[in-house]
């Protein structure tokens, strides 16, 4: 663990960023268990119950790193997951 901390305290390259802390928060093993299978999913399905939601989560969208590569095409990969994470976590 101490050496796990002092690796990650000198930084994680940024290719290996996403993976590390998917691995270190355990966040794929939760996911991807048999009570949380598709969850995520249905989340990003589900109706949002204020209506008005939607439009603040399309506005921001497009000013939210508005100068990285990932967020700069409106229907690019980096807005499209953004906004399917934000969907997701909005309250029913």
């Amino acid at each position: 663990f101490e050496k796990l901390k002092e690796r990650v305290r000198k930084g994680i390259p940024a290719k290996l960023r996403g993976v590390a802390w998917q691995l270190l928060a355990e966040s794929r093993c939760e996911m991807e268990s048999p009570a949380n299978k598709g969850v995520y999913n249905a989340l990003k399905l589900k109706k949002i119950a204020d209506p008005e939601m939607e439009g603040i989560i399309e506005r921001d969208l497009a000013r939210t790193f508005p100068t990285h590569v990932l967020f700069r095409d409106d229907d690019g990969a980096g807005q499209t997951k953004l906004r399917n994470i934000l969907h997701a976590s909005t309250p029913r």
